[in-house]
Order: structure tokens, then C-alpha cells, then sequence
């Protein structure tokens, strides 16, 4: 499972949600920017402050952002 922590101006964001249904994964995408309390959470989760999005997990394991998901998914 793939989740996805972005705002709705980000451009990356929107191009890895757009990824993710290109190759037919599943994915919840966090809206931070409309639901704070989701942004915390996710910085809890990291141990650091979240200073770019999107911020991407599979599994629960950090592993970047839209570089990285591309890098993973056509690996």
C-alpha cells in the first residue's frame, strides 16, 4: 500500500497520485494541507519535521518522494 502526504497546490503531488493509477496501485493520498492533524502524525512517524511534499510510504517504510516512488514503481 502506498501513501501519499501532499498539499493541493504541489505538482508532484498530483503527478505520483497520477502514477499510481497509471500502473494500477493502490494508494491513499493525505491531503495535509485541508487536515493538519495528518501532517503531525506523519512527522511523528519520521522523528523530523516535514519540510517538502510529497512525502511517500510503501508499506509504512518512508521512502521519499515523487523521484523516488517513480524510481520504485519502474524498478
Amino acid at each position: 500500500m502506498i501513501d501519499i502526504y501532499g498539499t493541493s497546490a504541489c505538482q508532484w503531488c498530483k503527478e505520483a497520485q497520477l502514477l499510481c493509477i497509471a500502473r494500477n496501485e493502490d494508494y491513499t493520498y493525505h491531503q495535509i494541507d485541508v487536515k493538519p492533524e495528518l501532517l503531525e502524525e506523519l512527522e511523528d512517524l519520521l522523528g523530523t519535521r516535514v519540510r517538502t511534499v510529497p512525502q511517500i510510504l510503501i508499506d509504512g517504510v518512508h521512502i521519499g518522494g515523487y523521484s523516488e516512488l517513480k524510481e520504485k514503481l519502474n524498478g
